[in-house]
């Protein structure tokens, strides 16, 4: 956990002085895999719907992405504060 929290430390301040401040997110979440379309392409707004509540069948055809694995793990933050 140490670990993480110094990563995530260090990301910020990295995003803070070499793009701009605007830009630092508020949270870093280690993953272990991004869900991707059967395509290559990532899942990012389904993963936002995910994040603020909707359901997965809502968001996205499972038959669209490679593995329903990594989307599935959104929902579980979905539902605890970060």
């Amino acid at each position: 956990m140490e670990d993480e929290d110094s990563f995530g430390t260090e990301l910020k301040r990295v995003i803070r002085w070499e793009v701009t401040p605007r830009h630092v997110p508020d949270d870093v979440i280690i993953v272990e895999a991004l869900p991707h379309t059967r395509t290559g392409k990532r899942l990012e707004v389904p993963v936002k719907l995910v994040l603020q509540g909707s359901d997965l069948t809502d968001v996205v055809n499972p038959e669209a992405i490679d593995d329903p694995q990594p989307l599935a793990r959104f929902a579980n933050f979905s539902h605890c504060e970060v």
